[in-house]
């Protein structure tokens, strides 16, 4: 990694994979989830939602359920993540 990628906390490239067929890197689809500048933003408003609530972090398998549940309906099956319930109002 160049010097100024360490600057701006990104000094590794998480995980590497060759694939020598291509003679290149293969995609990863994803980023070190410990480089907190990676991290994306979710925004959500409406009706159901907490006014002025912030939720430090929230995993993508956790969407699917989260909006299903605001929209009143069933997530498919099988899902993973499950409603993040901090983000509903009361």
């Amino acid at each position: 990694m160049p010097a100024w990628a360490r600057w701006i906390g990104v000094d590794t490239i998480w995980p590497v994979s060759f694939t020598p067929f291509t003679g290149g890197l293969k995609a990863t689809h994803g980023c070190d989830p410990a480089i907190v500048q990676m991290h994306g933003i979710f925004y959500a408003w409406g009706a159901g939602v907490a006014r002025g609530q912030e939720i430090k972090r929230l995993d993508m398998i956790d969407i699917h359920p989260t909006v299903m549940k605001l929209l009143g309906l069933q997530p498919g099956r099988p899902v993973d993540g499950r409603p993040v319930e901090a983000l509903f109002a009361r």
